[in-house]
């Protein structure tokens, strides 16, 4: 896992997304945050993380 137990803490990251793939949730949760209400831009992000989950 790339993302530490304590960026995931400091995050307010739920348990079921602490996986493999938690530095991905990460910046979309981020982008998410700076778009908003326009989480559409985030796509990327998104596709990150579902390739990752999907692997």
């Amino acid at each position: 896992m790339i993302a530490t137990e304590q960026e995931l803490k400091a995050a307010r990251v739920e348990l079921e997304f602490r996986d493999y793939c938690a530095h991905h949730y990460l910046k979309l949760e981020q982008c998410r945050l700076e778009k908003w209400p326009w989480v559409v831009k985030c796509g990327a992000e998104k596709h990150a993380w579902d390739t990752c989950a999907y692997e």
